[in-house]
């Protein structure tokens, strides 16, 4: 549902992720030319059109950003979507933090990004972090302490270490009652939290490749621990979060140098298989076994 930006052309209220979007294109190609192009082309047109949402308690306000209801935050409490609710502020925050790694990637000033990160998150905990409960409330006022807002706040850092047990508790709860949209999000939240039992249980509602993409770009990185070291992937970290369950594994993956292959036995471990000279900066667990 668009909203037209100051020269006429379309925005929209899920462009909320484009910072994120545009951190993992460089992440995995390494471009910093064209990174840079259209970082220099959107981001300050971006952060003006959210900050120009933003109510007098300093957090986006949903009807400042679409006219009703946010129709991709099914499962979330309908009279919360027109406020500042949380889910709204906590993928801000995100592409706050996304867009001033950006800015400090790319040689641009991160200044403002950081401060508004940093207005975000002050507003979010002062509105909605409820102590009684120690959960995040959905928006200013109300009673309800949804475990999609919840998960998303824990994932962006947005709660401490210590005030996640109630949130880990209320995501395991409610963990079959996701939008299909947002499960991605949720289920990455949790690995970023360091919560990954919490993550492979929301991952398990996933439909299927075919209809929640969050299948296929969640395990490489947050079960079996691939992921690029560097932008462009000159060389690849290891760090294996193989679950208990799990008896046997075996993934290859495409990546620009080639294919990368990862496979687990319980009585043999880890094992990988790189392109030729390609680094691997390990990180495994103390007693965990990696060839």
């Amino acid at each position: 549902m668009p909203d037209p930006a100051p020269d006429g052309r379309p925005l929209a209220a899920y462009s909320l992720l484009w910072p994120q979007t545009l951190l993992a294109y460089y992440e995995w190609t390494g471009d910093k030319r064209f990174t840079r192009e259209l970082a220099e082309f959107a981001l300050s047109e971006w952060l003006t059109y959210f900050e120009a949402a933003r109510n007098d308690t300093g957090l986006l306000q949903g009807d400042k950003l679409v006219a009703g209801r946010v129709n991709w935050l099914s499962g979330y409490p309908a009279e919360a979507t027109t406020q500042a609710n949380s889910v709204l502020n906590a993928l801000y925050y995100r592409g706050l933090l996304a867009a001033t790694e950006l800015a400090h990637a790319t040689g641009l000033d991160s200044k403002t990004f950081e401060s508004a990160a940093a207005r975000i998150k002050d507003a979010f905990r002062a509105q909605l972090w409820e102590p009684a409960v120690s959960l995040f409330r959905d928006a200013p006022g109300m009673q309800t302490f949804s475990a999609l807002g919840n998960a998303l706040a824990m994932g962006g850092g947005l709660a401490g270490p210590q005030e996640r047990t109630g949130i880990a508790a209320l995501v395991r709860r409610d963990a079959g009652t996701f939008p299909d949209r947002l499960r991605p999000l949720v289920v990455e939240s949790c690995f970023r939290a360091e919560e990954n039992e919490l993550g492979y249980h929301v991952l398990a509602f996933s439909r299927g490749s075919s209809w929640d993409c969050s299948v296929l770009y969640l395990l490489p990185e947050y079960v079996v621990g691939i992921s690029n070291g560097d932008p462009g992937w000159p060389n690849v970290q290891l760090t294996p979060r193989i679950p208990g369950f799990v008896d046997s594994l075996e993934l290859t993956i495409p990546i620009p140098t080639g294919r990368a292959t990862v496979a687990y036995k319980p009585d043999i471990g880890v094992s990988v298989s790189l392109p030729p000279d390609t680094m691997a900066f390990v990180r495994a667990a103390m007693g965990e076994t990696i060839m």
